[in-house]
């Protein structure tokens, strides 16, 4: 299959060896989400290498702003069809992953995934960030947390962050257009106990840009934060000037 070649060979260069049975698991994935979209709009693709290239591979350059290791504990938020908690779960099988989705139908997708990949030490919670984030046992509870095209830097900041150990990392892929964003960040940064530690550029297919922005958290994020549903959107933690 010309699709899974084009991942092994993307995850080669980013360092990641994929044997026969991740391959197998990936392969399977797919299959997966291809059925799951004729009943909903789970994931959106021209063609399978387009799965292969612009979800999988893209989901694995997390790994240049994680130092991985067996037992870290790690949340995506916002998974949605499990991008990029489940490549990265079968990729580093050692890792503790939790996958945080809103939606009931794609937690039932995920549920299911993770049944069908044989995907050990992966659980899927059915909340909001903004909740979730309150919560005694998942509060300051993670090594890092992995956030894609979910929204600007300081509300992924806000959401994030409470979730982090101190020392925790924050990873979030973004587009091609981030320095405005990072900019933006620094206010939010201030408050909430984050740092700027890494952007790093990188390429999809036919020269798309794209980035990887990382954040480390150096202080204890206050217990107001995040604010309750629906406010770190409307009223993101940026200066007016800004804005």
């Amino acid at each position: 299959m010309q699709e899974i070649k084009v991942l092994e060979q993307g995850a080669k260069r980013l360092g990641i060896l994929l044997d026969e049975e991740k391959c197998r698991k990936f392969c399977e994935y797919a299959m997966l989400i291809q059925e799951w979209n004729k009943r909903m709009n789970l994931v959106s693709f021209r063609e399978m290498e387009d799965l292969y290239r612009s979800h999988f591979l893209d989901s694995l350059w997390c790994m240049k702003g994680i130092d991985f290791h067996y037992g870290m504990k790690m949340i995506d938020i916002g998974s949605g069809s499990g991008f990029p908690g489940i490549p990265l779960k079968i990729c580093f099988p050692g890792i503790n992953m939790v996958l945080l989705e809103a939606q009931k139908k794609r937690c039932i997708f995920l549920l299911e995934a993770i049944e069908k990949l044989k995907l050990g030490r992966c659980l899927v919670i059915n909340g909001r960030a903004e909740e979730m984030a309150h919560a005694k046992i998942y509060r300051e509870a993670f090594d890092c947390v992995a956030i894609r095209a979910l929204s600007r830097i300081p509300v992924l900041l806000e959401l994030g962050l409470p979730f982090l150990k101190t020392g925790g990392r924050l990873v979030a892929l973004k587009g091609r257009d981030v320095d405005k964003e990072i900019e933006s960040s620094r206010y939010a940064c201030l408050i909430l106990g984050g740092e700027l530690v890494a952007k790093i550029p990188y390429k999809l297919r036919n020269g798309e840009r794209r980035h990887v922005v990382v954040y480390q958290k150096i202080k204890e994020t206050p217990h107001l934060f995040p604010r309750r549903p629906g406010i770190p959107q409307k009223k993101p933690l940026v200066k007016e000037k800004e804005k």
